[in-house]
């Protein structure tokens, strides 16, 4: 799954900035620095059609419940695919 089409799985910029909002407030955690590092660039991907971050990168740098949440989330967004 490539995560450039993650904005247009939002139905209206509340829900990007509420999504983006979760990230940045609920997941990325400053105490786990290489975890944040790629949470932070995940947070630009839901309001840009470019790639700062692949899932492989989150999948190589986020906990095991961070990744779940990150997938869970994509899931939502783009409930017709299935995370790999």
């Amino acid at each position: 799954m490539t995560l450039t089409d993650l904005p247009a799985g939002f139905r209206d910029e509340e829900q990007r900035g509420y999504v983006r909002r979760v990230i940045h407030d609920r997941l990325a955690d400053h105490r786990d620095q290489r975890e944040c590092r790629s949470l932070m660039r995940f947070w630009w991907q839901p309001g840009m059609p470019c790639r700062e971050v692949t899932l492989d990168q989150l999948r190589a740098n986020l906990g095991a419940d961070t990744l779940r949440l990150v997938e869970e989330l994509i899931a939502a967004l783009h409930p017709h695919r299935a995370a790999p």
